[in-house]
């Protein structure tokens, strides 16, 4: 009778030891192949089409919320005035007052620094972005407890779906009462 376990067992002691090893060595290459093969691939294939959908989804966002902007700036049918120049600014006016709200009484914001409009359209034109959505970023520099920081960066991404803290830097402030120096760059996307 043929006894599969014990003729492989019979067929390993048999081998020398470089033999054991080139086939030790032969079986994790395989083990390792069909696991990235089997496993990785498909989580990553799955990860990136997660992210294609949501870069879809977004642009779709970004294009609805055009096209109701641009039927409500229709029905007004005005000409240019400040009341016009005022709506166009308040995504801003919102965006700043949300980084305010967001301080809080904890949170003492010292420096408050948008980027310069020649960075934003430089980045702009680099990227060759044809879907109208203008990138503002903010740079802060604030004082506070560790605690109260988290909740203000926590609080600023929560405003809006399209707000990110991008950069951010901890240092023990000048004054050694357990209070921190922050330095945060925000990230907000608007459409036109």
């Amino acid at each position: 009778m043929f006894n599969f376990s014990t003729d492989i067992v019979d067929f390993l002691n048999n081998l020398s030891a470089r033999e054991k090893i080139l086939a030790g060595i032969t079986g994790l290459g395989l083990f390792l192949f069909l696991l990235f093969h089997f496993v990785y691939l498909p989580l990553f294939d799955r990860w990136e089409v997660s992210n294609q959908q949501l870069v879809n989804l977004q642009h779709q966002y970004a294009k609805a919320l055009r096209t109701s902007n641009n039927a409500s700036l229709n029905k007004q049918n005005t000409a240019q005035s400040p009341q016009n120049a005022q709506a166009a600014s308040s995504p801003i006016a919102q965006f700043l007052k949300d980084i305010e709200n967001a301080a809080g009484n904890h949170v003492l914001i010292n420096r408050f620094q948008p980027y310069s409009p020649a960075r934003a359209q430089n980045r702009q034109q680099t990227r060759k972005n044809k879907s109208d959505i203008i990138t503002l970023q903010v740079e802060i520099d604030c004082i506070g407890e560790l605690p109260a920081l988290i909740a203000f960066i926590h609080k600023i991404e929560q405003s809006d779906n399209y707000t990110r803290v991008r950069n951010s830097y901890f240092a023990p402030a000048k004054q050694r009462n357990e209070k921190l120096k922050c330095q945060i760059t925000v990230t907000r996307l608007f459409s036109v």
